[in-house]
């Protein structure tokens, strides 16, 4: 759906921002819409945004995901 969704902001987040806080850069990737729709649509990102979105597994999973496709 179209709702916001704080599980999948924050995934996108963290996968733009996390190099540019661990290197103090502050230096934010660049990614693009359609490499956010992709994250969106992939079937474990997905599984892991609708249930138990704070089980350590879901957020490790969401995170990994962000970091891989964006």
């Amino acid at each position: 759906n179209q709702r916001f969704n704080i599980s999948v902001y924050e995934a996108i987040f963290v996968g733009l921002c996390e190099d540019g806080w661990l290197d103090g850069s502050l230096n934010v990737k660049k990614t693009t819409l359609d490499k956010i729709e992709s994250l969106k649509k992939d079937s474990a990102f997905i599984e892991a945004t609708q249930k138990g979105t704070a089980n350590t597994t879901n957020v490790t999973i969401r995170l990994s995901k962000a970091k891989e496709m964006l």
